[in-house]
């Protein structure tokens, strides 16, 4: 039942129609989602290394992206393994982060210092500024829903950036802290 209901969702947010349908055909249990994903993932992350090894940075980064994609929906409410799961996230993280310089429009990591912690998010810049510090750049903001991460939105991510403007994105509210929302989370400083 989940499956078909993820389908138009995953598909959506740049998973391929063949590789929702491969992935998920070869499960009958809940408890090989995770692996499945991962395997595929690492598949994706196998060609981005490959490609920027070889000079192709461009490929390297649709196919690192592409890789924490299927990490993040590795993990995507698999909360019966934790160990799996952490090293799902763990990936995500990695290779979207190293996928970010190679995309178009390039981005960085950055980490916000809010309260005593730190909320990661992506910055996209366009080509046409020259530096982060440009005045008078429009900025899209994006906060993913609950179920939702920042190595989970590259397609979104990346409109704005083409359109000319800075696109940061940071985690949705309940992971930005491990404590319960206060209204001082609306936005740091």
């Amino acid at each position: 039942m989940a499956i078909s209901h993820w389908g138009p969702r995953f598909t959506t947010n740049e998973v391929t129609a063949g590789d929702f349908e491969r992935i998920t055909d070869q499960l009958d249990r809940w408890d090989g989602w995770c692996a499945a994903w991962s395997a595929a993932a690492g598949e994706y992350e196998q060609l981005g290394r490959e490609a920027l090894a070889s000079g192709h940075p461009r490929s390297a980064g649709a196919h690192l992206a592409r890789a924490a994609l299927y990490y993040h929906f590795a993990k995507f409410l698999f909360v019966e393994d934790p160990g799996q799961m952490r090293s799902a996230h763990m990936n995500a993280v990695r290779c979207l982060t190293d996928a970010l310089p190679y995309l178009n429009p390039p981005g960085r990591r950055i980490e916000i210092p809010f309260d005593g912690s730190r909320m990661a998010g992506v910055l996209l810049l366009p080509a046409r500024q020259k530096s982060p510090d440009a005045a008078g750049w429009p900025v899209v903001i994006m906060i993913p829903g609950l179920d939702s991460t920042k190595e989970s939105r590259s397609g979104g991510m990346s409109i704005g950036g083409q359109r000319g403007r800075a696109a940061p994105a940071r985690p949705p509210r309940s992971r930005r802290a491990r404590r319960p929302s206060s209204p001082s989370l609306a936005w740091p400083g």
